[in-house]
């Protein structure tokens, strides 16, 4: 073997030794799942149980925290095929609407993801109103022949 080859596989192992971290055993939780094997989950920081099997009531609170916010992916993505149609053709329309939206959000029955897009319908929607006031607005000036001075919609 060439003195320089020899030089290339001694770099080679250093730079593995620099760039990969050393192994350590991986630590597993001390609890038991429902079925009687051991937990695969790694415990908390400083325990010997993951965040599901701790005995800690702060561990089992934050536990049932987490619970409940996976609990909010399985909630309806979208609103039954009977829900009645949206109608926004008017400002007290669109008042109904947010406040039946925000409702539905606020007690779960609705993902927030789905208000949040009934949200941006409502403000296109009022938008769509707008415009549609000020070409009446226009149609009556023209009508009768006097031009109003107003500022113009941002």
């Amino acid at each position: 073997m060439k003195k320089t080859e020899g030089k290339k596989a001694d770099m080679s192992q250093e730079k593995d030794k620099v760039t990969r971290p050393a192994k350590s055993p991986a630590r597993k939780c001390q609890g038991v799942t429902a079925r009687g094997t051991p937990c695969c989950f790694p415990p908390l920081n400083g325990h010997e149980f993951c965040l599901w099997h701790s005995p800690d009531p702060q561990v089992q609170e934050r536990a049932k925290l987490a619970a409940k916010k996976g609990a909010l992916t399985s909630m309806p993505r979208h609103l039954p095929a009977d829900h009645p149609a949206a109608t926004i053709r008017s400002v007290d329309e669109a008042l109904v609407m947010v406040e039946e939206t925000l409702q539905q959000v606020r007690i779960g029955a609705l993902s927030p993801n789905v208000g949040n897009s009934v949200f941006y319908g409502i403000s296109v929607a009022s938008k769509l109103l707008e415009l549609q006031v000020l070409d009446q607005l226009e149609s009556l000036e023209a009508a009768i022949g006097v031009k109003l001075t107003r500022r113009e919609p941002a």
